[in-house]
């Protein structure tokens, strides 16, 4: 057909996501009408639709030759330019492309976007307020203007803007989806749900919406509804990113972790310079313990230029706590780079309004996520119950936007409940300053849904991290942190830590157990005649060294068998990497008996009934697979190692006065289980008596404890009404 005639079928292919196709007209246009400035730039369009920016580039630098003032081009170069990362140089081209056609409102909202980029906001929205009074109603500008004023934190305003022009131009799909996605990053979960399906009812082939939409689905745990909106989105284009690694998301919580990273890997060739899929990908194989695959995924994603984002730094932080061979020094330095990246970044008001009276009723606040089925709540909703009210008025900032019935009782326990799942970090530090809160607590560290960059605005006079996370933050915004003396002795751990280490009498947990009055079994040796050993702690805690030491107990024992559960284990790429490190030490798998999620709390602990002798991971111990084994009548043997995560299973054991458990190296930690294994009595003995011995030691006296926490909180605050930092 004509050349018009193929452009126009190209263009349609293009929009309809067939790219191959497109692209192959258009290289034939291309070919038979070298000289055509609009032939090469409808080229580089096609690549650049199919995810191949780079290759997009040489078409539009021949039609910027063939025509220099060519201000499409031009834009469309920019555009590429900003795919591929460069963004001094997409800055350039949109600048000029701006300067050739003042007027058009398109190319104006990409200039526009491009000085956002540049964190040049103000600039960035007087760019496109000029442009919606040249080319009026533009959903473009409507929408690049709302994104600068979030991004400036007047997400008030740019709600405001985006629900106005839609309630105008209620068939502009883009405007619709963007002000469903500024709702819901404002924890407006259910009005985002009702404008995202609107837009899709409308325009049930706009893939962005469908993303986006999976994408809240998943965050508010609605797994099905998530898989469905992902799975459409790449009905209509099976190559587009969100969707993939939304997807990929989706197959994690569902444990389908080897289709996790398939999606996720399939995501990032498409797009080899968005850290978002590496990210993702790098969570996965976390969860199927291939650690060093999972920290060279999260050190690709922080070393590109746009994958600046703390949560990704987090993400490879917490993976480095895994790692078998990594210094104390080298970990001090990444969390403190952590820091000098993300804790500075915003300045705080001078100074805080709290009254310095040393004794007057303190103002404590916590921040979670994880005020829910988690390990953070076993050991945060007993202290929530026994605070005295009295002295300490307590304030819980609900990260997630996700409950369930420990969420009901941390609320019913807590003084205020806020729910700040949408809440930006200024906004965050505003209604921590607005609460008064004196004491503000962080539980999670450098672990999932951390609210980290709000802490680094210093929102409250004090601030505390404690029990979600077994390291420093990094963070010089953070002035203490709770442990005890075993699990930091003094000394070395002070030097590696940015927080002044505040060690609490005993140790720094109080547990409470979940389902407390499932039974505790018999032993099981007695019933199958050879000793089970046991972990149920996650993938990534299967080090090559604990694999290389619970391989040689098992040679010592023979009969003996091994029962790990873990997440990661429900896949078949998981199970098989530790079988095969097993099999490298001449452990065959028949040795082995590998489970993976229980359905339930109580299904979980009943599996214990199979255990006889727990064996605790390094470098980084269980804690609350520890609690929960000795909950059980399970001796768990740890090893003390050299950093707070490798030390918890001593200061557990330690309080409990079970110090015969705890061995100094590999070698006694071995001789150690080897011989419990092979002393019938004591192990039955053990199993009559671990329970009550937990049940009635300070580990369990929430009151006392409690008490003790608040002494120290309470000298924290003498220190700073005294005038200390």
């Amino acid at each position: 057909g004509s050349a018009q005639a193929r452009g126009v079928l190209g263009v349609a292919l293009r929009a309809a996501a067939r790219h191959a196709e497109a692209i192959a007209i258009f290289e034939g246009l291309a070919r038979d009408e070298p000289l055509s400035h609009r032939a090469h730039n409808n080229l580089g369009n096609a690549l650049r639709s199919a995810n191949r920016p780079a290759e997009a580039m040489g078409p539009y630098r021949v039609a910027l030759g063939l025509a220099p003032d060519f201000a499409e081009a031009m834009n469309n170069a920019g555009l590429a330019l900003r795919d591929l990362g460069d963004h001094a140089r997409s800055a350039d081209h949109l600048r000029w492309a701006r300067r050739l056609v003042p007027g058009n409102p398109d190319i104006a909202a990409n200039w526009g976007t491009a000085l956002v980029e540049q964190d040049r906001l103000d600039e960035a929205m007087a760019v496109f307020r000029e442009a919606l009074a040249l080319g009026g109603n533009s959903p473009a500008l409507a929408n690049n203007l709302a994104l600068a004023l979030a991004k400036a934190g007047r997400r008030e305003l740019a709600r405001a803007l985006l629900a106005e022009t839609f309630d105008r131009m209620p068939d502009s799909p883009d405007l619709g989806n963007n002000l469903a996605t500024l709702l819901m990053n404002m924890g407006a979960y259910e009005e985002a749900e009702r404008i995202y399906r609107e837009v899709l009812r409308k325009a049930p082939r706009h893939k962005e919406s469908w993303g986006n939409l999976g994408y809240m689905m998943q965050t508010l745990g609605r797994m099905a509804d998530a898989e469905f909106a992902f799975r459409s989105a790449l009905a209509i284009d099976p190559d587009h990113i969100q969707g993939l690694y939304g997807l990929g998301i989706v197959n994690r919580d569902l444990l389908r972790f080897e289709e996790a990273v398939a999606l996720s890997s399939r995501a990032a060739e498409l797009a080899p310079n968005d850290p978002v899929p590496l990210n993702n990908k790098a969570i996965a194989l976390v969860d199927l313990g291939q650690i060093g695959e999972a920290v060279a995924a999260y050190r690709q994603a922080i070393a590109m230029e746009n994958g600046k984002d703390p949560t990704f730094f987090s993400n490879y932080l917490l993976a480095l706590q895994y790692f078998d061979d990594v210094s104390n020094g080298t970990l001090f330095a990444e969390h403190r780079r952590w820091d000098a990246l993300f804790g500075g970044t915003e300045k705080p008001p001078a100074g805080h309004a709290n009254t310095r009276d040393p004794e007057r009723r303190l103002r404590v606040g916590y921040v979670s996520a994880d005020f829910r089925w988690h390990s953070v709540a076993y050991f945060i909703e007993p202290v929530m119950a026994a605070h005295d009210r009295e002295q300490v008025h307590v304030t819980c900032y609900h990260v997630s936007p996700r409950s369930d019935r420990f969420t009901a009782r941390i609320k019913a326990a807590a003084d205020s409940w806020r729910e700040v799942a949408g809440l930006s970090p200024e906004d965050l530090d505003a209604l921590v300053r607005e609460d008064g809160i004196d004491i503000l607590v962080d539980l999670a560290g450098h672990t999932g849904n951390n609210r980290l960059t709000t802490f680094a605005r210093r929102p409250a006079p004090v601030q505390v991290t404690w029990i979600g996370y077994p390291a420093t933050t990094g963070l010089s915004a953070m002035t203490h942190r709770l442990t005890d003396a075993a699990a930091d002795p003094p000394g070395e751990a002070d030097r590696l830590h940015s927080e002044r280490l505040v060690r609490l009498p005993g140790a720094f947990l109080c547990f409470k157990p979940v389902d407390a009055d499932e039974p505790v079994a018999p032993p099981s040796f007695d019933e199958i005649g050879n000793v089970t050993f046991g972990s149920f702690n996650n993938a990534p805690k299967l080090s090559p060294s604990v694999i290389g030491a619970w391989a040689r107990v098992l040679r010592a024992v023979p009969g003996s068998g091994l029962l790990l559960k873990a997440r990661g284990l429900g896949s078949p790429s998981g199970r098989r990497r530790v079988e095969e490190a097993f099999a490298a030490h001449g452990i065959p798998a028949s040795r082995l008996r590998l489970d993976g999620f229980a359905g339930s709390a109580r299904d979980h602990l009943a599996r214990y009934g199979a255990v006889d002798v727990g064996l605790d991971t390094f470098p980084y111990n269980g804690t609350t697979t520890t609690f929960e084994a000795l909950w059980m009548g399970v001796p768990v043997v740890t090893l003390r190692g050299d950093r707070h995560a490798g030390r918890v299973g001593a200061s557990i054991l330690g309080a409990l006065g079970l110090d015969e458990l705890i061995a100094a190296d590999v070698d006694s930690y071995v001789e150690t289980a080897v011989r419990l294994a092979g002393d019938a009595p004591r192990l039955r003995a053990y199993r009559a008596t671990l329970r009550d011995r937990l049940a009635t030691s300070a580990l369990c006296d929430a009151r006392g404890f409690t008490a003790t926490l608040e002494s120290a909180l309470r000298a924290i605050w003498r220190d700073w009404c005294a005038g200390g930092g």
